[in-house]
């Protein structure tokens, strides 16, 4: 029989025998969620200007940042809504119209209140509240600017409609020399 004598120094440390390995855990699943840096509410950049050289106009811009669309209305002095509409509260005073007009939209007010209102997916209300001792409410639509893309199928919608009437009227004048050298 073999014996086998295994001879250890006590100031050596004897190493332990290693554990077997643990399994490979299972492999977990996460679901991922899309991450939204879109509040619920849009942002609004609002841009208000007093063109005076064009015998009174107020170029209005409000931009909704978190779809970048820009909608905007160009008020002038003799336009109907403001002589109908708008005088009436502002004494038909264009100067004073701009002026409470562009400090309710920059909220140094708080007399009037504003808010923006979607009405379709080319145009937005702008809301104009004034609860004092002569409430009203006024709304101003702004239609959407059109960008380059919205310009590029314009033109090239009318570029289809030119080449569908100049081969039609290819067509005829080919019509016309088929029928006459047949004769």
């Amino acid at each position: 029989m073999n014996r086998s004598i295994v001879i250890t120094n006590p100031e050596q440390p004897m190493e332990a025998p290693s554990p077997a390995p643990a399994p490979a855990p299972e492999p977990e699943v996460v679901h991922a969620e899309p991450v939204s840096t879109i509040t619920d509410k849009p942002i609004h950049i609002i841009d208000c200007n007093y063109i005076r050289e064009e015998s009174g106009k107020i170029s209005l811009k409000i931009k909704n940042v978190n779809e970048d669309i820009t909608y905007i209305r160009n008020i002038r002095r003799t336009d109907t809504d403001f002589s109908e509409t708008y005088s009436r509260y502002f004494q038909n005073d264009f100067n004073k119209f701009y002026e409470i007009l562009n400090t309710a939209l920059n909220n140094e007010t708080d007399q009037l209140q504003t808010g923006i209102e979607n009405v379709d997916e080319n145009s937005i209300k702008l809301i104009l509240i004034h609860k004092g001792l002569l409430p009203f409410e006024l709304s101003i639509l702004l239609t959407k600017e059109e960008d380059r893309l919205d310009k590029m199928e314009k033109q090239i919608e009318r570029l289809i409609s030119e080449n569908i009437y100049l081969k039609n009227q290819n067509q005829s004048i080919l019509k016309m020399i088929q029928k006459n050298t047949e004769e």
